[in-house]
């Protein structure tokens, strides 16, 4: 199933104060045009008890998700790409979970805010890559903006960045 979004203000799909939420094999993302976009993909807040489950969630979209005040995230065998502000958000929430996920093409800010979380959060055997953080003249962001008590904890994660073409590039076998 595609969800695709034409109105550059809104979130593809919001749940609010919602429980037992399972959403699979979907593609979803913002139409508009790259930058123009001032809503995300999936914007979770008070929920519990939310799958996301061989999902592709796309740009231009600010951020693939937002999650704030969640308990219980988990999300597999999924993709973020191409969003132009960040990858995600995830704002005093607990019990979060993202394994054998890629992110990957997205652009502008810090990647993955975690912010006032009541547990750590764990990816397991994700991927990231092609990610760019800030423009050429400003670059004071990260991958990772962690503002919390628990661990980020990354197990068996493959992180990588995109050289830009004007750096010399390692010679090939």
């Amino acid at each position: 199933m595609e969800i695709i979004t034409e109105p550059v203000y809104g979130n593809v799909l919001s749940f609010d104060n919602c429980s037992n939420i399972t959403i699979e094999n979907v593609d979803a993302g913002n139409g508009a045009e790259k930058g123009a976009c001032t809503g995300g993909v999936f914007f979770l807040i008070r929920s519990r008890n939310i799958n996301i489950r061989n999902t592709i969630m796309y740009g231009s979209g600010m951020e693939g998700i937002t999650a704030e005040e969640v308990t219980g995230l988990k999300v597999s065998n999924s993709t973020i790409w191409g969003c132009s502000y960040s990858i995600m958000s995830i704002i005093n929430s607990s019990d979060v979970e993202f394994s054998n996920c890629r992110f990957r093409d997205n652009a502008e800010y810090d990647m993955i805010n975690i912010y006032s979380t009541m547990s750590s959060v764990v990816f397991k055997s994700c991927t990231i890559t092609g990610n760019q953080t800030g423009s050429e003249s400003y670059s004071d962001y990260s991958l990772f903006n962690v503002n919390s008590d628990y661990p980020l904890v990354l197990e068996n994660c493959n992180i990588k960045t995109t050289a830009p073409s004007s750096l010399p590039q390692p010679p090939t076998k």
